[in-house]
């Protein structure tokens, strides 16, 4: 799975095909369990709500009659796509749409002749599509209809799914695509994380609650922030950027990985800890007592058979790495504060907000790092064939965000960052330090001690 920025893509000319999903409001059952914490959070937001999309080719045309029945398969299998969000005077709610009261509404097919007006079509109808999750699920189904081999493109409001649900979407609807029967083992309902999440309770002495507490005060009460240069004066965002470079490669990533287990870590650990001294970098080409404080995703699916469900599976946990001489001793650290770090996550966020009195948002990001093996994932070995690729709108940025991803070709990552001149310079210097570090931490007989910083 490749991870890419709206903006990047391009599916080769072809006839654009597009439909909506339009729903009975008045068929749709409010449920008792209110929105997810993720949910409420992204649904509040003031400036455009943002959207993923999974892409992938398939051979030959669309086969129109079979691309819907494969849509309207993966709406009545996953509760989280016939999801909307309607307002009421309790606040807002979640409401499940039956599979029944849901239809396609195809739009007039438009033959187009270039990429980028390919690219401008598809995104702008999934914006459009993915932006009124109050009365209809928010989901999008576009194709890109060629002889030879053609795109589908399935998009979602990010308040149906996350990272991890795209790899389910895509699996599953090749399958119902192709022609195999629905599963009949029903998926688990995203609406039993919402109960589990709006039940669970952590007193007010909980050791967790008080590291949490710990972290935040000791960044003003704060997330922290990315602390390198961006060229972003607080306050102030800018019209994003993502990119995706590839680090290591995939003997490299293996070697790597290995040695992170010789340390007691995993591979996330080597790579912040290749993160944390790029980033140390910055401001001291000596960097020995330096630290590296963020915030990084790990996914709540702890029911069976929730891997291959579709929802917003995802809370948060703080860590702080701290920066030794070499690249191995800062990965075995890495792995203990990890591992210190990941009891964290069972704690509500809205107890910590509670518990702090106030949180303050200084920038409207969050500095966070995250790290997804799509190996592990469904479907991963059909990823490559279907030049599977995990879409992101683009939107505004004020800070940094960093995806690691393993797939069977290495160690890539993705960046997000504000579009200026600085904050592109500091992503070029990070991914050619964070280079330098992981083949270090690859190649420990070749390279004995950390090189000297990039400059």
């Amino acid at each position: 799975m490749r991870l890419i920025g709206s903006d990047d893509l391009l599916p080769r000319p072809g006839t654009v095909l597009l439909w909506s999903v339009s729903a009975d409001p008045a068929a749709a059952r409010v449920q008792e369990a209110p929105p997810s914490f993720n949910q409420r959070t992204h649904l509040a937001g003031t400036g455009r709500l943002t959207w993923l999309a999974v892409a992938a080719e398939v051979p030959g045309p669309i086969q129109r009659a079979d691309l819907a029945r494969a849509v309207l398969g993966l709406l009545a299998r996953h509760e989280s796509l016939r999801t909307s969000f309607p307002r009421t005077p309790h606040g807002l709610r979640r409401a499940v749409h039956p599979a029944e009261s849901l239809t396609l509404r195809p739009r007039p097919a438009r033959a187009v002749a270039s990429p980028t007006l390919v690219r401008d079509v598809v995104t702008d109808f999934v914006s459009e599509s993915c932006s009124r999750p109050w009365s209809a699920p928010a989901v999008a189904v576009a194709a890109v209809d060629r002889p030879d081999r053609s795109t589908i493109v399935i998009g979602i409001d990010h308040a149906l799914g996350d990272a991890w649900s795209l790899t389910v979407l895509l699996d599953d609807l090749v399958q119902l695509y192709r022609g195999a029967p629905a599963d009949p083992v029903a998926t688990p309902a995203f609406g039993l994380h919402c109960a589990r999440e709006a039940a669970t309770v952590v007193d007010s002495g909980d050791p967790r609650l008080a590291d949490w507490l710990r972290f935040l005060r000791a960044h003003g009460n704060a997330p922290p922030s990315f602390p390198g240069p961006t060229g972003v004066p607080p306050g102030e965002v800018r019209r994003a950027v993502l990119r995706t470079d590839v680090l290591i490669g995939a003997d490299d990533a293996d070697a790597a990985e290995a040695s992170c287990r010789a340390l007691g870590a995993g591979p996330f650990a080597g790579a912040l800890a290749a993160l944390a001294h790029a980033v140390a970098a910055e401001d001291d080409d000596h960097h020995r007592s330096r630290s590296l404080s963020l915030l990084f995703p790990l996914h709540t699916r702890t029911l069976p058979d929730e891997n291959r469900a579709v929802g917003w599976y995802v809370t948060n946990a703080p860590v702080t790495v701290a920066v030794s001489n070499n690249i191995r001793s800062t990965t075995r650290g890495a792995g203990f504060a990890l591992r210190a770090a990941l009891p964290l996550g069972a704690v509500p966020i809205d107890t910590v907000v509670r518990a702090l009195g106030e949180l303050r948002r200084p920038r409207h990001d969050v500095f966070m790092a995250s790290y997804v093996d799509y190996r592990r994932l469904p479907g991963h070995a059909t990823h490559g064939p279907l030049d599977a690729r995990h879409v992101s709108a683009v939107t505004d940025a004020d800070d940094v965000q960093i995806w690691f991803t393993r797939t069977d070709t290495g160690l890539a990552v993705r960046t997000r960052v504000p579009d200026t001149v600085i904050a592109r310079a500091t992503v070029d210097r990070l991914i050619e330090r964070m280079r330098v570090h992981l083949t270090a931490l690859a190649r420990p007989a070749i390279l004995a001690a950390d090189p000297a910083p990039v400059q």
